[in-house]
């Protein structure tokens, strides 16, 4: 009995033995599999903060790209404008060129360039201008992006890869465009300057670490411009080093994408996440180095294996080891992580007001920007609901655009206006440890003075700028416009062509300034004789246009001798003597079935020239009822 109690509890020693080593051995796999997740979340963490700051910083690149580009092409159609009406630019496109830097000071300077490639005017973001009789003459006719531009089958912009400038004595890069004369003749070029400075200076608010990597490449890996924290030695702008594993991605999937790399230039091991840019011809790369990310998993491998080792053969450790691992999976579902931290640093240093946010809308970080704009302290708006501290409308709007963006993982933007306020809001998601999206960061830029900025360059691109009528170009606009509506509503409309007679010997015998005295006066006129539902614009040099919408050709002839006998009375105060002027005038209605809108301005061109050989001081109605074949 004794014998079989000894066998029954050997039996069940060994068992016991057998079970607790298979207990040990449970625990251990547990334990590493746990530290194998721990590590995989952790790096995964590491992709997505890299993900969430290439989107931001490719937002940010690119904005300041269209912005650029935007001021530049409405210099383009400013100086076009003028090479049309008069064919002569002088030191006053200078004025329009100073306004463009006033509202883009990012811009280093702005310049205007001849068709034989010398710099003739252009102003600096310190005030100085360059004007036609500056000497030294600059001439960059020997550079790719004059030749790129000159020789450019379309308008397209051409953005420079960075170079050392001979004028900044900096790195830098230019957006430039072509100038066109109206017959499509090559004008010579315009481009703004920007410091590569100030690119390194949106990468410099992205610090995932103190071995972190971002950088700004052009599409065939140029470097432009690079940003590590730890490292302090000048970048080398230009360099294309880069890695197998980017090289081989890029080609794969040029819009984007996450790779694990040895880092070219320094060697460091990180995991990376690269992105297009939309409005550059280039990438930007960011990089979460694994020794800054490292701790996190060993720590808690180091914990566990000691677990382990002094509690392997108890049932209370596996319970403690799954407690563990049970409180690191809800700390890791519940922790926003370390893209948090990169998110606040970006909505921290970002100049307009911005916020992150849980799904649920609770405010989760903000910047000053916003408390200013609601009125109250940055600390009063954290744990707060976002949607509740907006008027009904726009909290209905808002809250619906946000919750599509946690559900698509799609970044959106929209615009809302309120109380003479224009707000542009841009929504990103921000993805979460275990690939979803939990969080938005939502940067809210007040557009109301940059509207305000491009409706007036668009008025002015539109606006002969010495006699506040339409321009040219926004003449031939409203006349094609009216053409179409004729033809397909069978009404009527009428031209009106108006040239001043002698003019040239008002600018031979009381000089330019009157001559310009002239033109006002009779654009002065215009303006009080012709309808609010018609158009004068100034075609250029002293001829005139007028778009009579409503009118047939009796009421055209009847108007265009209330502007003959007005301007006959018109008085003009020079210091040569005060002289008056005439005008004579070609009539003609827009027909129904005019192939286009320049059949209608032809005869009324042509009737205006035979109101000149007839004598001048006349009106002249070309009353063809029917288009000719």
């Amino acid at each position: 009995m004794a014998h079989t109690d000894r066998k029954g509890i050997g039996k069940e020693a060994k068992l016991i033995i057998c079970g607790a080593i298979a207990l040990s051995l449970a625990v251990i796999a547990i334990a590493a599999f746990s530290v194998y997740q721990s590590r995989l979340q952790v790096e995964d963490r590491a992709f997505s903060s890299a993900e969430n700051v290439a989107h931001l910083l490719d937002q940010s690149i690119s904005s300041l790209m269209v912005k650029s580009d935007s001021a530049l092409r409405s210099l383009v159609e400013e100086t076009e404008l003028r090479l049309a009406a008069g064919g002569i630019l002088d030191d006053s496109i200078n004025d329009y060129i100073a306004r463009i830097i006033r509202l883009n000071p990012e811009l280093v300077s702005v310049r205007l360039v001849s068709p034989d490639g010398t710099i003739r005017f252009g102003v600096d973001n310190s005030g100085a201008r360059l004007l036609s009789n500056s000497s030294p003459k600059v001439n960059v006719s020997d550079r790719d992006y004059f030749s790129q531009a000159r020789d450019a089958a379309n308008s397209d912009v051409v953005i420079t890869p960075p170079f050392f400038g001979r004028l900044t004595t900096a790195w830098i890069m230019q957006l430039v465009r072509r100038v066109s004369l109206p017959d499509g003749r090559f004008a010579g070029i315009a481009y703004i300057t920007l410091d590569i400075q100030y690119l390194e200076q949106s990468l410099r608010a992205a610090d995932l670490g103190p071995h972190s990597s971002v950088s700004l490449r052009t599409s065939d890996h140029s470097l432009v411009a690079r940003y590590v924290p730890s490292d302090n030695s000048p970048t080398k702008i230009n360099d294309k080093m880069i890695s197998d594993g980017l090289r081989e991605m890029v080609s794969r999937d040029p819009e984007g994408g996450r790779y694990a790399a040895v880092a070219a230039p320094d060697g460091i091991f990180r995991y990376f996440a690269y992105r297009r840019t939309k409005a550059y011809p280039g990438y930007v790369n960011v990089g979460v180095a694994a020794e800054d990310i490292a701790g996190e998993w060993q720590r808690e491998a180091a914990i566990l294996a000691a677990l382990t080792i002094l509690f392997g053969l108890t049932l209370a450790i596996a319970a403690k080891i799954l407690s563990v691992a049970m409180v690191r999976k809800n700390l890791a579902a519940m922790s926003l992580g370390e893209s948090q931290e990169v998110v606040t640093a970006l909505i921290n240093t970002s100049p307009d007001a911005a916020l992150l946010l849980n799904a649920d809308g609770i405010i989760l970080a903000a910047n000053k920007e916003l408390s200013v704009r609601f009125n109250t302290k940055v600390d009063d708006l954290l744990g707060r609901q976002f949607f509740d501290l907006l008027p009904s409308e726009l909290s209905v709007v808002g809250r619906a655009e946000c919750q599509k963006v946690i559900a698509s993982g799609v970044p959106i933007h929209y615009q809302h206006e309120r109380g003479g306020m224009i707000v542009e809001n841009h929504v990103h998601p921000v993805r979460s440890g275990n690939g979803g999206f939990n969080r938005i960061a939502v940067f809210s830029c007040d557009i109301t003075e940059r509207k305000r900025a491009e409706e007036k360059l668009r008025e002015m691109a539109r606006t002969d700028p010495l006699t506040g009528l339409a321009n040219r170009r926004a003449s031939v606009e409203a006349i094609e416009a009216e053409h179409l509506r004729t033809n397909r509503f069978d009404s009527d409309a009428a031209l009106l062509m108006i040239d001043i007679d002698h003019f040239k010997q008002i600018n031979d015998g009381h000089g330019h300034e009157a001559g310009d005295q002239a033109l006002v006066a009779l654009a002065t006129t215009l303006k009080t004789v012709v309808r609010a539902t018609d158009l004068a614009g100034r075609f250029g040099g002293e001829e005139f246009v007028v778009l009579l919408v409503g009118s047939d050709l009796s009421g055209a002839v009847e108007m265009a001798e209330r502007i003959r006998v007005a301007v006959a009375q018109i008085v003009v105060t020079s210091p040569s003597g005060d002289f008056g002027f005439t005008v004579s005038i070609g009539v003609a209605k827009i027909m129904n079935g005019d192939k286009n809108w320049s059949e209608a301005l032809s005869r009324a061109d042509k009737a205006m020239y035979e109101a000149k050989g007839s004598g001048r001081n006349q009106v002249v109605a070309v009353s063809i009822e029917h288009p000719t074949p």
